[in-house]
């Protein structure tokens, strides 16, 4: 489990570090330009380190759904098989919630000011459709192995999050002395996100192309064919 916490927590350092609260009514003020547009990276680790830690596929590590049938469901029916039903569905609208809240601007949106209820319906509509995103990737993206999961958490999530907070941290404080717009700033974290993605595709597709592959055949065995059906494999017969 602390495999994909550990990403997921250094990339929730950003908006905290940008807000200067852990608050979430502060974050959400402090977006007057989205945390989405300056750390891209960061609300997309942010993102799958949320569903693989409420268990979604592919990261339903365990659950393993499409190994088990119905996965532990499979005891339950009736009413407890359908609060098990609830509390998945809940965990995937909370984590929604907070993506909207912590990257998204949350309930800001043009004329929300003026009107608290308009406001509420951006935040809705902002969580729905991230959950969205949740359905769509559960439904198209193959379970993950837990060996997977571990390599992909320690040996790639969490030194780009290391790198990424470390240079956040440096260019804000760097741009901000300067005297750059907030606009401009947003535009130049834009594009090291970016850069940051790709070369740490390279480095691990490089990785990949180095590591031999197992051999998983299995070793040849006898075969029955008709000249053989009564034969027996080592009698000469």
């Amino acid at each position: 489990l602390i495999s994909y916490e550990v990403p997921m927590v250094l990339s929730l350092i950003i908006p905290v570090m940008l807000s200067g609260s852990l608050s979430m009514n502060r974050m959400v003020l402090n977006q007057d330009i989205w945390y989405v547009a300056y750390a891209p990276l960061a609300a997309f680790i942010f993102f799958i380190t949320s569903i693989a830690e409420v268990g979604r596929a592919p990261f339903d590590l365990t659950e393993a759904e499409s190994e088990l049938v119905a996965g532990f469901n499979i005891e339950y029916s009736g009413l407890k098989f359908g609060m098990f039903y609830v509390a998945d569905f809940l965990h995937s609208f909370t984590i929604s919630l907070l993506v909207s809240v912590i990257f998204l601007g949350g309930w800001r949106g043009p004329g929300a000011e003026a009107s608290p209820l308009l406001g509420f319906v951006y935040l809705i509509v902002k969580t729905s459709l991230v959950n969205f995103l949740i359905i769509i990737e559960r439904a198209s993206l193959p379970r993950f192995r837990i060996d997977q999961m571990m390599d992909f958490t320690w040996k790639v999530l969490t030194p780009v999050m290391l790198v990424l907070l470390v240079l956040t941290a440096l260019l804000e404080k760097l741009m901000i002395m300067v005297g750059m717009t907030p606009w401009l700033r947003t535009g130049v974290m834009f594009v090291l996100n970016i850069v940051l993605l790709f070369a740490s595709d390279s480095i691990v597709r490089a990785h990949l192309a180095r590591r031999p592959r197992p051999d998983v055949r299995g070793k040849e065995r006898p075969v029955a064919r008709p000249e053989n059906f009564f034969s027996q494999p080592g009698s000469g017969a």
